[in-house]
């Protein structure tokens, strides 16, 4: 079939030696398809071969390569000219090898003209190719190619700092600790660590230590009084808190974005994902909610001190690893940490009704924390 795309040849799997054409008839095409296999089986080879083809027969093609494997495609030499290939010459490789940019060119020329050969294809063909497609890059960050802006702006929030000085201060801190991710460069933990000793220390500073109390009764009201005989207004919060955030994980390409960033930062990079904005985001985001629930903390106590909240930080880690989250991140949902946070609360409430010592308490939470934590790196082995 001559009209064919033409994908290559048969290969003898023992010999090496090319066999008969490989062609796909345009009419078996659909729009959309997906080549699997392992690595470095030549999926990407194919999918360059089809791509090619299909521009060569005319047929209308927009190809996103956010990872740039495709960019084979811009590199035709339509004459096959040595002096087509100098430019792309590593001058380092050709001196280590003993050759000049000129003669490297000229092997590159040689090289490629034979493989067309072997294959059937010509300088022609290429420029058929060439005749029928365009590239455009697209370049975060830099003025190479076409600039794309992965940030929407660095401007001042829009809400006024005296109406809103707790949630702002909340926002910015955890704002700090994202940048310190993903400006310095620093481990998410030691981040995070490092913040909450500023943030304890601030803290310490701005009330002498001391306890402050004396908050009015509606404002306490909001854990004691149940709504329909069991809701408190915190409880409630927390429910529409956590059907919000799981709703914007499941269901919102941010969301589902986040996982991507978990899985894998760099990989999401490579696919368009504005990674560093989306970490920051998630970090102020954690700030404001952390601060958030400090007010709940401070209605249900009555009052607030700057110890208050001290070893939460681990009863956080072992719920959300209980609840399947994995520390490596790109595995957890809203709906497991909620089932994690149930059962160190009723570990925690079953070990005070059993007057166990706080000082065994802490001991049990660390096993816990230990077992959470061995049960992920094994679970993340076996896959």
């Amino acid at each position: 079939m001559a009209t064919g795309l033409y994908l290559g040849k048969e290969v003898d799997p023992k010999t090496g030696a090319l066999g008969a054409r490989l062609d796909l008839d345009p009419a078996d095409l659909v729009t959309h398809g997906l080549i699997v296999g392992m690595t470095g089986s030549g999926k990407t080879g194919l999918a360059i071969a089809l791509i090619e083809e299909v521009l060569r027969q005319g047929v209308p093609v927009l190809a996103i390569d956010p990872k740039g494997d495709l960019g084979d495609l811009l590199l035709l030499f339509p004459d096959l000219a040595p002096a087509s290939f100098e430019p792309w010459v590593d001058e380092s490789a050709a001196r280590r090898e003993g050759k000049g940019r000129a003669e490297a060119a000229a092997e590159a020329a040689a090289a490629w003209s034979k493989g067309l050969a072997e294959w059937g294809l010509s300088g022609k063909d290429v420029a058929a190719l060439k005749e029928r497609h365009r590239a455009v890059i697209y370049t975060p960050g830099s003025q190479a190619g076409v600039p794309l802006n992965v940030l929407q702006s660095l401007e001042a929030p829009a809400v006024p700092f005296a109406s809103a000085e707790e949630d702002l201060r909340d926002e910015i801190a955890g704002l700090v600790s994202g940048l310190l991710v993903t400006v310095t460069k620093l481990p998410p933990f030691i981040a995070t660590l490092a913040m909450m000793s500023v943030a304890r220390g601030l803290a310490n500073m701005i009330t002498d230590g001391s306890q402050i109390v004396g908050f009015p009764d509606w404002f306490t009201n909001l854990s004691i009084v149940r709504h329909f005989g069991f809701l408190s207004v915190t409880v409630g919060l927390m429910i529409v808190l956590a059907i919000v955030f799981a709703i914007f994980l499941n269901y919102r390409a941010t969301g589902r974005n986040l996982y991507a960033i978990g899985g894998s930062a760099e990989v999401a990079r490579l696919s368009g994902i504005p990674v560093k904005s989306l970490t920051n985001w998630v970090y102020a985001i954690c700030g404001l909610l952390a601060g958030l629930a400090g007010i709940v903390l401070a209605a249900r106590l009555d009052s607030v001190q700057p110890s208050s909240g001290v070893g939460y930080e681990l009863d956080t880690i072992a719920a959300v690893v209980i609840g399947g989250a994995s520390l490596s991140g790109g595995i957890g949902s809203i709906g497991g940490t909620a089932i994690g946070v149930l059962i160190i609360g009723v570990l925690r409430n079953g070990l005070n009704l059993l007057g166990v010592s706080p000082f065994v308490q802490q001991v049990v939470i660390g096993v816990v924390i230990a077992l959470a934590v061995a049960t992920d790196t094994w679970r993340r082995r076996r896959q």
